[in-house]
């Protein structure tokens, strides 16, 4: 992040929200005061049948969602 802090950016493309990059990606924009944008590829919450996982899905995404806002 050291490296990236000294350099001059006009905006952050994030391109997906499930990654942990992505929250380094928007932290660095909010600390730098950098104007970020998201890019979506889904339309839909992940499901892989199993009413656990599918809840525990849920409740991840929707921290990433407000994480990145």
């Amino acid at each position: 992040m050291e490296k990236l802090s000294k350099k001059h950016y006009d905006l952050v493309v994030i391109n997906a929200r499930f990654y942990i990059h992505s929250l380094y990606a928007a932290n660095f924009a909010k600390k730098n005061n950098i104007k970020c944008i998201t890019i979506e590829h889904g339309s839909t919450h992940l499901s892989v049948d199993n009413k656990i996982l599918d809840f525990a899905d849920f409740y991840i995404d929707r921290f990433f969602c407000i994480t990145l806002r």
